[in-house]
C-alpha cells in the first residue's frame, strides 16, 4: 500500500496536466483546421481574381521551417487489451435498448477509444476506462511511464501545430502585413506568380469575414466542424484508473 502512494499521487498529478494539455491540443487542432479552411478559401480567391484555374487541395499543414510527417503506429498489445474491455461495455452493438442520452455518450467514448487505440494513446484509453469504472490490472509505475510519454508527444504536437502556416494565419488576423506574407508564401509554394493587388484584395476580404463577393466568383463553403473535447460524466474529476488492492 505504502509503495503505491507515490506513483498513484504522481499519476493523479500528471493526469491533471494531461487533461489540460489534451484540451489545449484539441483547441489548437481546431484552429489549424479553421486556418486551412481560410487559407484554401483565400488562395481560391486570389486565383479566381487573377483569372487562373483554382488548384485543388492546395493548403496542407506545412510548417514554415520543416514538414510534419504522419507517424505510422503498430498496435500495442496493452492498448488492444484495454480497448477490448472498453468495447465490451460501449460498442454500438452492445447499446441496443440503452437510454438515448447514455447511448450518445457511450458512442462518443467508443469512437474516442477506437481513435486512441489506432494511435497507441494509452492515456486516453486509461481515462475512458476510469470514467466507465473498468478495472485494469496494470502496474502504476508502468502507467506513469505511459502517461509521461503521451504528455511529451502532445507537447511536441502542440509545438508543431503552432509553427504551422494555418495556425500562424489564424492567430495573425489583426496583422494584414503578416497575412499577406503568409498568403504569398503559400502561393509561391504552388509555383505561381500572382499580382500583389489580388493578394491585397483577398486579405481585405478575409479580414471582413469572407462576405459574399461576386467579383471573385467564390462560393464560401461551410466552416469545418470543430472537434469536441473528450466526453466526461457530469462532475467528473480528472483521475486515473482504479487499482485492485
Amino acid at each position: 500500500m505504502d509503495n503505491l502512494k507515490d506513483p498513484i499521487r504522481q499519476l493523479k498529478k500528471l493526469s491533471l496536466k494531461f487533461n489540460y494539455i489534451k484540451e489545449e491540443q484539441i483547441d489548437i487542432e481546431n484552429e489549424v483546421q479553421l486556418g486551412k479552411w481560410e487559407l484554401n478559401l483565400s488562395v481560391s480567391s486570389v486565383f479566381a481574381r487573377s483569372g487562373l484555374e483554382i488548384p485543388v487541395g492546395q493548403v496542407q499543414e506545412r510548417q514554415i521551417d520543416e514538414d510534419n510527417k504522419d507517424e505510422e503506429f503498430e498496435n500495442d498489445p496493452i492498448c488492444k487489451k484495454i480497448f477490448r474491455k472498453i468495447a465490451i461495455k460501449v460498442h454500438p452493438d452492445k447499446l441496443i435498448g440503452v437510454d438515448a442520452n447514455k447511448r450518445i455518450l457511450y458512442e462518443q467514448f467508443y469512437n474516442e477509444a477506437a481513435n486512441a487505440v489506432s494511435k497507441n494513446n494509452k492515456s486516453i484509453l486509461f481515462k475512458i476506462a476510469s470514467i466507465l469504472e473498468i478495472e485494469i490490472d496494470i502496474d502504476p509505475e508502468i502507467q506513469l511511464s505511459f502517461l509521461k510519454d503521451d504528455i511529451e508527444k502532445i507537447e511536441k504536437s502542440i509545438s508543431d501545430h503552432k509553427k504551422s502556416v494555418p495556425h500562424i494565419w489564424i492567430t495573425s488576423k489583426n496583422d494584414k502585413n503578416k497575412l499577406e506574407t503568409l498568403l504569398s508564401l503559400v502561393i509561391k509554394q504552388l509555383n505561381s506568380t500572382i499580382d500583389k493587388e489580388h493578394i491585397e484584395k483577398t486579405i481585405e476580404w478575409a479580414c471582413n469575414g469572407f462576405p459574399s463577393d461576386s467579383t471573385c466568383g467564390i462560393v464560401v463553403p461551410t466552416q469545418p466542424q470543430r472537434r469536441a473535447p473528450l466526453p466526461r460524466k457530469p462532475g467528473e474529476r480528472p483521475v486515473f484508473i482504479k487499482h485492485n488492492r
